[in-house]
Order: structure tokens, then C-alpha cells, then sequence
């Protein structure tokens, strides 16, 4: 112990001491008064302590002739040696007579030597920033240590900036963020590069009078006005000939509110605040922004403390996509209550899946809940009365900029009074954000504010419209509002239902069914919207034939339908409608769609996509069945009948402009195909003209997809291949940028793939038709897949590779044979060139003769298709007659 004990450590808990008893204002004469009583009673509690170490601390306290003594520096000294000698006493307890103690009793550690050293070494350090108030270990007490990252140090090195140049400026951002951390390295930062002379820092609490009233040491005994202008003169005077810096944390009050915090603006000095307000007159704006996700992961690793597989960053990244969770209180208490119960990232995630932010963890003795941290940060209380209903309605409210004429067309019961105020406070007080299109909330906030029981009935004050509006509504038809609000009041319906909880009313069940129905079609999103659905069926006890109808017409135009569910409920309306017969004619619509690319049933396709144009169908049922129609009599086989229809549907179009431009463009699209693939040149080239001006008049990337896919099939049919090329580059663009890549793309990708082929661009085509199988096989769409391997296996017998073509076309034959007719004779069609270019005579008869069967069946014995695969099968029979004849007798 004895060599544990130098100077140094002396000193530096000298040190911690008097600056402890600064803060606690220490009386001197108090204990200058009252020592040699001290002294007494400690001996007689302790007979280890001497009567000559009780003498040398007495001396020490009173006075010595060497040095001349003064000043609150010397009177805490004194205190804190005496604190720090008594502290090691009480430690060695019956061991006084320690080595360790032994070398305390030495000159060189009496009061007098060591302070020559304490005075010495705070002369060494005085160039070092000075606090001018007494609260600055509030902030630097939880300061993080310099080993751990922080993950603010861009803003960092501009808030150093501002201060070197005495800006006057807030720090806003919502609770959580780093706001005070940034405050606690610059006083570090400060202090350590000698930014300023001197530092303020004032915890913002009432007021700001009263805030300097707690802070400044001067201020005590005058009241908060007083002590206001005290406090501001000596800032003044600091300032005159020193570099100053106020810092001010957590400031909760607006101007008009606080009117005192206007007085900063005239300081002749840095003044740096941090506020979650988003501005306060007069100072300059600094926004901490968000973390960006490699940021979030560095702190979350930080204080996670284990290492991470490549797998685990990658689902890292993906929860970090989540604004609630790529936060940096969130990532540090996330990380902890993971660590301390020793979870791995996918059992976080589960965790966060199943129980929201409802994570614990032990704390020493005691149980730390997320949620509860959350409460303090953001609460109610904190929001003025008149604004709480619109603010509860934001913690609904998916993350999006919502205007205010469409908060009060779709939330009428909330914005009575005076809603553009109350929005208007709502922002300056940081509970939102706004931007040119009106306001939204963070997702962090919603977090903590959201209450954690959501029931239908509850909310039923906020959503009823909505709810009231969507159920009306149905699918497949064009009694809808623009696009861009339906889309944001479906989000609404989605987005609320993932943490309702409790039974819900028919009305609702149906208002979500709607907004499912329009949600984006994607696997990602079905992900998450089968067992939405799934969820809600259960909840929903009052269901009756339109809402299993609607259920349908859902998983339908979900393409995840068995037959067997449309047809039942085709067949349960044949005799009595229970629904209204928009909504069967729209389950007709739905089911021909189904029967068509999922199923391949183009006869039961066919008849329902009929029955709606025969029927009273509103427009957009009827364009839609126009489209279909086309496409299930290309796939039949049916060419000339899907010229018909192409025509009819494109004069439909034209003659109906409540259809809109985006239907007429999707008809005039496939017209123009259909007609190449049917080589009417001139009937196609007549349309070009058309789709060069629709194409030229709008900026609508949806359009332009259209538009390019027409003018791409024209130039790869009769025009140029690489103008061709370039068409379809550019539709594959806006297709990713406008939905991802999705459903869209990925057919497009496969028409790209077949230009590259004619192109003579073999591997690239595959590499495409590839990387479209890949999107495809998961979804077990036998439509897709067989188009897409029966693309891929022409693609290889241009190239001369039938043995490549023959894994394509083994793929396909499944789903071919699933869909039955025309695409399994097509897929015996390809198997007969396959083994013809092999040389296999055999198989190649085999095929020809079952694709012939399903050929005549589809399109007529006299179709020229068939007539030239007969042809092929007799010259192989021809061949195989000649090679018996050939064949040497068996006959002895």
C-alpha cells in the first residue's frame, strides 16, 4: 500500500475534494472554530490517532509563519487535506502504524509542502477554461468516458467553431438525441484546446432568472430578478477582456413564454442553448439531425460489447431502417438490455417484433424499463390542453407531411377551433417538424407519447371518418379519391391496425381490407400483410358475405388464391346476390385475373372478364377487364381474338376519359404489341405517332413506363434493336425508381432480356431471365416462371446450347404441366427443338407428338403452327421408316 500512496494521488484527491465543497459552499471559520474539538473527539474515538497527529493538523489549520495564507483557494485546500488524511486514517483503521501511514507523517507530505505543489501545478494548468458557475458537474458528471463512441463528432467540430467566434445559436433536436452529450464534450473540448477563457453552463429549469439564480455563485441571497441581472453583468464584465461562453441546456420555454431569454442576445458572448424547440427568436438554428444508420451501428456495437457476424450487421442495418430504433438513447439502452440478458440480434428482433419497446434490464440491484424512459422524455402533461388531440393524432399517423387541408377533411372532429395555431405550437415547441407541405412527427416521439392500449373504441373519435369513408368503397373500381390521398389514407388504416389490439367492428375489418388491397403488391409487403390480414379475420366476429367476398377479392388480386375459394364464392352469388353487384362484378374481375396468371385457367378467365364487360360495370372495371381479356387470349394462344379485344379496350379508352390517361396509355401499349407479334407492321406503325406525342406531353414516369414498353416492341420487331435496347433501359429506370423492384420490374427485365438475345447477347439475356427467375420462384407464380424459362431456353437454342436449354425447360415443365393446355404444348414444342438440335430423333418425336395434341386442342388443327409441327413429325417418321428398312433382317 505503501508504494500506492505518491503525490500524485495526494493531490488529485485533494483536489476532488475542494472542488466537491465549492459547490456545496463551504464555511471555513465553521471548521477553524471547531477543529480542536474535532480533534479531541476523534482521539478518544480512536486511540490510534496520536496526540502528535492531531497536533500537526491543528498547526496546519492555524497558521504557519512560513507562507503567507488568504483566499478561498487556501480555505478549501485546507479542508480538503484534512478530509483527504483523515479519509486514508479511517481506511488503515487498526494499521496506523502502516508504512504507508508512515510516509504521510513525513515533511514532504505536510500541509504546507503539498500545497506548494497543488499551487504550483494549478498555475501550470491555469491556462485551462474556468467555470463561472457552480453547475458544471451536471453536465460533465455522466460525461462518456473517450474510449467510447459518440457518434456526434461532426456536429461537435461545429459547435467548437461557433464557439471560438461567439455565436449566438440553438441546438435543436428531440429528446434523446445527444443534445446535452454535445455540451458535455465541448466543455471538455473547451477547457482542454483552450477554445474560451471561461464557461457558463446554467441547467435551464422554470426560467432563466431563476436558473441563474441557482447557478451563479454570486447569486445566492437575491431574489430571481436580482440574480437575472446580476448574473448578466458579470458576464459582461468576463466578457470584456476573456473569451466567454454561456451554455444554457434544455431550454423548455418559447420567448413570449420566457421573455428574459431575449436579454441573451445582447451578451457580448458566446451563447449556446439546447432546446427541442425548433426556433427561438433572434438566435441562430442548428438542427442535430438524425443518425445515419453506420453511425447507429457504431454506437449500438459500442454498447452491445459482443462481436457481430456479417449476418448480424446485415439484420443490424435492417432494424436501424426503424427512426424509433436508429436513435442514440434507443441504441444504447437497446444494446444494454440485450447484452445483460445475453440475446443475440435475432433474438432482439423478435423481441421488438412481439413486445414493441417493452425491453428490461438489470441495472445493478434494480430493473430499468425502456418504456418508462421513453414516458419521462415525452409525456402529455408536457403538451398545452388545447393542443393534445392533434398531437395524439400524430402518434397514429404514419411518418409523411400531412397539410392542413387534409387533416381536416379527413380528421373534422379534431381540427375544430383554431388547428393552424395549434399546429403552428405544436412545431415551435419541437412536438412536430414542418416543412412546405404541412407537418409531421417523429417516430421516436409517437413512440413515447403512443398509449400502449389501442383499441378501436378508443380511437374511434380519431378514425371514424376514415373508417366510415373506406368501407364504401370497392375494389377494382374508380369510385376512389385521387391517388396520392388514397394512398395516404390507406398507409393511415394499415399503419394504425399493426398495434390495434382487441375485437374490431365490420367497418373496420372492411375499411382494412380496402386499404390492403391497395397497398404495393410486393413480397416484402406481403410479408407483413398476410398475417395482418390473417389477424384481423380472427378479431372480426361480425363478418358476413361481403366481407368474406372483399377477403377474396383480395387474395386474388394477391395472386395467393386456390380456385377453389373463387369459384365457391362465384358459385354462393349465382342464385341470390347477398352483395352488391359492383362488388360481384368486381370478384369476377378478380377471379378472371386469378384464373389467368395464377392458375392458367384462360377458359374460366375468359368467361368471367366477359361477364364483366357484359355487365353494368363501372369504367375502371371495365378497362381493367379489357386489359386482362388481352392478355389471357395472347397467353391461350389466341392471338387474333386478343387483337379484338386490344381494339375494343382502346376505343373503350378513348371514348371514356374518366378511365384517365394512364388506362388509355396501358390499352394503346398492348394494341401496338399485339399487332407486332401478329406482324401487322403497317397497323402498328399507325399508332406510332400517338405514342410519340403521349410520350413526348407528359413528365408521368407510369406513363412513360407504358409508352417506352410500346415503342421498345416496335423497334425490337421492325425498327432498331438497339434503339430497342436503349427504350428498354430507360423503362427498367423508372420502374425502380417509381416502385422498386418489384413485380413491374422484373417483367420488364425479362422483355429486356429477350432484346439482348436478338441482339446475339446470350449471356447477358440469361444473366437477366436469370435475376427474374430468382424474383419469381419464390412467389410460385406458374405463369411467370414457365414464361420466363421458356424465354431462357429460346434464348439458349439461338446460342446453339440445347443441353442448357433442357434445365431451363425441366424447370418449366412443372409449372407448365400446372397450368395445362397451350404453355405445357409450348413447353413439348421446346423440348422437340431441344433434342432435334441434339440429334435425339426419339425424344424429339415424343414431344412433338404430345405438343401437337395440346397445339390443335388450343388453336385449331389448321393454325400454321400446328400444320408445321405435323410437317416435322412426318418427316421423323419418314426417317425412322427409311432407318428400319435399312436395318439388316433378323431372319436366318
Amino acid at each position: 500500500m505503501a508504494a500506492e500512496i505518491n503525490e500524485n494521488v495526494l493531490i488529485g484527491q485533494i483536489s476532488r475534494f475542494a472542488m466537491f465543497l465549492h459547490e456545496k459552499d463551504y464555511k471555513h471559520d465553521i471548521l477553524i472554530r471547531r477543529i480542536h474539538e474535532m480533534m479531541q473527539m476523534c482521539t478518544l474515538d480512536d486511540p490510534c490517532i496520536s496526540p502528535e497527529i492531531t497536533a500537526q493538523i491543528e498547526e496546519g489549520l492555524t497558521g504557519s509563519p512560513v507562507i503567507q495564507r488568504s483566499g478561498i483557494q487556501w480555505n478549501l485546500f485546507q479542508a480538503a487535506y484534512l478530509l483527504t488524511i483523515m479519509s486514508f486514517y479511517a481506511a488503515a483503521g487498526e494499521a496506523m502504524d502502516d508504512p504507508a501511514l508512515t510516509v504521510l507523517r513525513e515533511k514532504a507530505y505536510a500541509m504546507d509542502s503539498v500545497w506548494e505543489i497543488y499551487t504550483k501545478q494549478k498555475e501550470e494548468h491555469s491556462h485551462k477554461a474556468v467555470f463561472l458557475t457552480n453547475h458544471f458537474r451536471i453536465l460533465q458528471d455522466n460525461i462518456l468516458p473517450r474510449h467510447r463512441f459518440f457518434g456526434r463528432e461532426e456536429e461537435l467540430y461545429d459547435l467548437k467553431e461557433m464557439a471560438s467566434v461567439g455565436s449566438k445559436c440553438i441546438l435543436s433536436g428531440i429528446g434523446g438525441q445527444g443534445k446535452t452529450e454535445l455540451l458535455r464534450q465541448l466543455i471538455r473540448q473547451c477547457r482542454e484546446e483552450q477554445i474560451v477563457d471561461a464557461l457558463a453552463v446554467v441547467p435551464y429549469e422554470t426560467g432563466l432568472a431563476e436558473s441563474f439564480q441557482r447557478s451563479f455563485p454570486d447569486c445566492k441571497g437575491h431574489n430571481a430578478e436580482e440574480a437575472l441581472n446580476l448574473g448578466l453583468y458579470l458576464l459582461r464584465k468576463e466578457a470584456k477582456d476573456k473569451r466567454i461562453l454561456l451554455l444554457i441546456d434544455n431550454v423548455t420555454s418559447r420567448m413570449e413564454d420566457d421573455p428574459d431569454l431575449e436579454k441573451l442576445l445582447s451578451l457580448p458572448c458566446g451563447v449556446l442553448i439546447t432546446t427541442r424547440h425548433s426556433v427561438l427568436e433572434g438566435f441562430e438554428t442548428y438542427k442535430i439531425p438524425s443518425l445515419s444508420i453506420p453511425t447507429g451501428t457504431l454506437i449500438f456495437r459500442d454498447n452491445y460489447g459482443k462481436m457481430l457476424s456479417a449476418d448480424d450487421r446485415e439484420l443490424l442495418k435492417l432494424l436501424l431502417r426503424d427512426e424509433t430504433i436508429c436513435h442514440p438513447l434507443t441504441l444504447r439502452l437497446m444494446a444494454r438490455s440485450a447484452r445483460s440478458r445475453n440475446w443475440s440480434l435475432q433474438e432482439l428482433k423478435d423481441h421488438l417484433e412481439n413486445d414493441g419497446v417493452s425491453l428490461s434490464w438489470h441495472d445493478g440491484d434494480s430493473m430499468v424499463y425502456l418504456s418508462r424512459i421513453y414516458h419521462q422524455l415525452y409525456n402529455y402533461p408536457q403538451i398545452p390542453d388545447e393542443c393534445r388531440r392533434l398531437a395524439e393524432l400524430f402518434t397514429l399517423l404514419p411518418r409523411a407531411s400531412y397539410g392542413i387541408a387534409f387533416l381536416k377533411k379527413w380528421f373534422p372532429d379534431l381540427c375544430i377551433g383554431r388547428p393552424e395555431e395549434n399546429l403552428k405550437v405544436l412545431a415551435e415547441k419541437g412536438w412536430l417538424d414542418q416543412d412546405p407541405d404541412g407537418y409531421s412527427m417523429h417516430p421516436f416521439i409517437a413512440q413515447c407519447l403512443r398509449k400502449r392500449v389501442i383499441t378501436e373504441k378508443k380511437i374511434e373519435p380519431v378514425l371514424c371518418y376514415i373508417r366510415g369513408e373506406l368501407q364504401k368503397m370497392i375494389p377494382g373500381t374508380f369510385d376512389i379519391p385521387n391517388d396520392s390521398e388514397l394512398d395516404r389514407i390507406c398507409g393511415i388504416v394499415r399503419y394504425v391496425s399493426e398495434f390495434m389490439i382487441g375485437s374490431v367492428s365490420r367497418e373496420w375489418f372492411h375499411a382494412l381490407v380496402y386499404a390492403l388491397y391497395w397497398a404495393d403488391n410486393t413480397p416484402q409487403v406481403q410479408s407483413r400483410t398476410f398475417p395482418l390480414l390473417e389477424k384481423y379475420e380472427k378479431r372480426c366476429a361480425e363478418k358476413d358475405d361481403y366481407s368474406w367476398i372483399s377477403v377474396v377479392i383480395l387474395r386474388c388480386h394477391w395472386l395467393t388464391v386456390e380456385p377453389e375459394q373463387y369459384i365457391s364464392a362465384l358459385n354462393s352469388q349465382q342464385e341470390s346476390r347477398t352483395i352488391p353487384e359492383s362488388l360481384y362484378l368486381s370478384l369476377c374481375l378478380h377471379a378472371g385475373y386469378c384464373a389467368v396468371f395464377q392458375h392458367g385457367n384462360y377458359s374460366l378467365g375468359e368467361k368471367l372478364l366477359r361477364e364483366v364487360l357484359d355487365g353494368p360495370s363501372d369504367p375502371g372495371q371495365k378497362i381493367s377487364a379489357y386489359f386482362n381479356l388481352v392478355h389471357c387470349c395472347h397467353a391461350a394462344g389466341k392471338s387474333r381474338e386478343a387483337l379484338h379485344w386490344a381494339e375494343q379496350g382502346n376505343k373503350f379508352a378513348h371514348t371514356h376519359p374518366e378511365c384517365g390517361e394512364m388506362e388509355l396509355c396501358k390499352l394503346l401499349s398492348l394494341l401496338c404489341q399485339i399487332n407486332c407479334i401478329l406482324q401487322r407492321k403497317e397497323e402498328a406503325e399507325a399508332l406510332l405517332p400517338e405514342l410519340h406525342n403521349r410520350f413526348t406531353d407528359t413528365d408521368d414516369p407510369d406513363l412513360r413506363y407504358y409508352l417506352l414498353s410500346a415503342l421498345s416492341y416496335y423497334e425490337s420487331n421492325y425498327g432498331s434493336l438497339d434503339k430497342a435496347l436503349k427504350y428498354s433501359e430507360e423503362t427498367l429506370k423508372i420502374i425502380e425508381q417509381l416502385r422498386g423492384k418489384g413485380l413491374d420490374y422484373y417483367v420488364c427485365l425479362g422483355g429486356h432480356g429477350l432484346i439482348l438475345k436478338d441482339l446475339k447477347r446470350f449471356d447477358e439475356a440469361l444473366v437477366c431471365l436469370d435475376e427474374a427467375l430468382e424474383y419469381y420462384r419464390p412467389l410460385n407464380q406458374s405463369y411467370w416462371i414457365q414464361n420466363l424459362c421458356h424465354n431462357a431456353t429460346v434464348t439458349c437454342m439461338d446460342a446453339k446450347e440445347p443441353q442448357k436449354a433442357l434445365v431451363y425447360l425441366d424447370e418449366s415443365y412443372a409449372p407448365a404441366a400446372e397450368l395445362g393446355g397451350y404453355p405445357l404444348a409450348v413447353c413439348h414444342y421446346s423440348y422437340s427443338d431441344a433434342y432435334a438440335q441434339l440429334g435425339d430423333r426419339e425424344k424429339e418425336s415424343f414431344h412433338l407428338r404430345e405438343a401437337i395434341l395440346g397445339l390443335e386442342a388450343q388453336l385449331g388443327a389448321d393454325n400454321p403452327c400446328c400444320v408445321k409441327a405435323r410437317e416435322r413429325l412426318a418427316e421423323l417418321e419418314e426417317h425412322n421408316a427409311l432407318m428400319k428398312k435399312a436395318e439388316p433382317s433378323a431372319e436366318i
